[in-house]
């Protein structure tokens, strides 16, 4: 007998797999030439407000680290692109820890790391949205459910923008941080209520999925 001829990936499958390669090829071209233009160097501790910033990050950067290396794995990896955001993610955890304790990369290879972090995590919204959208009944429950998660992406976004922030922010003459010429305070609270509005829109779906059989969920 002749063994069965082996399935070919649908016309979608194939675009996607070569969107996602060319997301994980952009995102490594991107981050080698922004390291390879700097050498590390050993600098002061940055003031107390801006290593708490770094640190936010880095925390960040190792939730989406373990999430999407969890996740992924457990989806075999099927797509390229797959493998970005557990790079990327690797890669901001080190260059802000780096940078709380005076040793990292110049302020271009962070901005670098942390500028692709936010674009890998708009480009993850597209392909989770992709995820949901190619599958029949597109935004059905049941696809919002079980499909890619639309959201979370967004952590690996917030993350490079935590970054940023700690990256721009500035010393005035008079000793106040500033951030786009806001006080630091307000930009953070605005990028925080931002992420938790999302935290709890996802965070209120997947309970809604389990039926809230728990009381504290």
């Amino acid at each position: 007998m002749r063994p069965a001829p082996a399935s070919r990936p649908a016309d979608g499958e194939v675009v996607s797999r070569a969107l996602g390669l060319a997301v994980l090829g952009a995102s490594a071209l991107a981050v080698a030439l922004t390291i390879g233009r700097t050498r590390s160097s050993t600098t002061a501790a940055p003031p107390r407000p801006i290593a708490a910033l770094r640190g936010a990050a880095a925390l960040l950067g190792l939730s989406v680290f373990a999430d999407s290396a969890m996740e992924h794995w457990r989806g075999g990896f099927r797509n390229p692109g797959m493998f970005a955001p557990v790079g990327i993610s690797a890669l901001l955890m080190g260059a802000n820890l780096g940078a709380i304790r005076g040793r990292g990369r110049k302020a271009r290879a962070a901005d670098g790391i942390h500028g692709a972090a936010v674009a890998l995590g708009a480009a993850g919204v597209g392909f989770h949205a992709w995820n949901i959208l190619r599958r029949p009944g597109a935004f059905s429950w049941q696809n919002l459910f079980y499909a890619a998660p639309v959201g979370a992406p967004v952590a690996l976004a917030l993350a490079g923008m935590l970054g940023l922030g700690a990256d721009h922010t500035r010393v005035t003459p008079a000793g106040r941080l500033t951030l786009a010429d806001l006080p630091v305070g307000r930009a953070l609270a605005a990028l925080v209520a931002a992420g938790l509005a999302g935290t709890t829109a996802e965070v209120g779906l997947l309970h809604f999925r389990g039926n809230f059989q728990n009381r504290y969920m």
